[in-house]
């Protein structure tokens, strides 16, 4: 039993919730930050603003929220944020997770071994032509 508690804790993940109250005096500048966060173009948010108090983030990362609350505080306006659980999805038993993508570095090794292999056939190539010229006598 002890056991299946520690599972299903182990899969609950923090989301955020983030209310703004009230406005402030500065209407501009807090509607253009919340047009930023909850991905809205100034004329949405502004229309938004005006049924204060307004949910205007919702199931945000824990440095989303924060972020939000931060700046929207700083223009003064009240904001909340609320905490809660979810369960996060967990992988499937036996699943393999994604590949990550090459880094950037391993990248950029690979085009430089790339290239510098095509230097060195292009080299043997041109020996190779001024051999048989030579000689006479074709290598291949």
């Amino acid at each position: 039993m002890e056991t299946a508690m520690a599972d299903s804790q182990g899969n609950v993940e923090p989301r955020y919730d983030v209310e703004l109250i009230s406005i402030g005096t500065n209407s501009r500048r807090v509607a253009r930050t919340v047009a930023s966060f909850a991905d809205l173009r100034n004329e949405e948010a502004k229309e938004l603003l005006r049924t204060a108090p307004v949910l205007i983030l919702r199931n945000a990362s824990y440095a989303t929220a924060e972020g939000a609350r931060d700046a929207l505080e700083r223009l003064g306006a009240t904001v909340e944020m609320r905490a809660y659980d979810v369960e996060a999805p967990r992988p499937e038993p036996g699943s393999v997770p994604p590949m990550e993508p090459p880094s950037k570095l391993r990248a950029a090794i690979f085009v430089i071994i790339a290239v510098i292999i095509f230097i060195a056939l292009i080299f043997l190539a041109a020996i190779g032509s001024s051999f048989s010229q030579c000689t006479g006598t074709n290598l291949l």
